[in-house]
């Protein structure tokens, strides 16, 4: 995250797995501010992604600083500069990215984690979950 991610750049962001952040960066979910609620799939991922406290935290406007985002784990890491996260990036593609060749593990993997924000998004908003429409 190079800048801040408010409310809907917040939720792109925590679709995520890894999530790097730059120092001066703030994070927010900002719909308090301008009279609008979560529905249950917003409810649901915030909830899920988040611990409930900080959750609650950045659901009433509280704008999270860099250092803050990775204590609440909302960011993976900080980067200083654009080297350093290039740096990262490269490493990440190094390190991780080949572990993840088989993608059906990885998503089967990763929809049983998140199964409760699946059923939930599925219901209000996106229909049934495909497999076949992500290959």
């Amino acid at each position: 995250m190079n800048g801040h991610a408010y409310a809907g750049g917040l939720f792109l962001a925590l679709c995520h797995d890894f999530r790097i952040i730059a120092p001066k960066s703030k994070v927010c979910f900002s719909e308090l501010h301008i009279n609008l609620g979560f529905g249950n799939a917003y409810n649901e991922l915030a909830t899920s992604l988040l611990d409930i406290g900080v959750a609650r935290h950045t659901m009433f406007g509280a704008k999270i600083r860099a250092p803050q985002a990775l204590e609440y784990r909302i960011a993976s890491d900080i980067y200083k500069d654009d080297q350093e996260a290039e740096l990262y990036v490269e490493k990440f593609a190094k390190d991780l990215a080949p572990k993840a060749k088989n993608r059906l593990v990885i998503s089967e993997m990763k929809r049983k984690m998140n199964w409760q924000a699946i059923k939930i998004c599925e219901m209000e908003a996106f229909g049934p979950y495909d497999m076949e429409s992500l290959m």
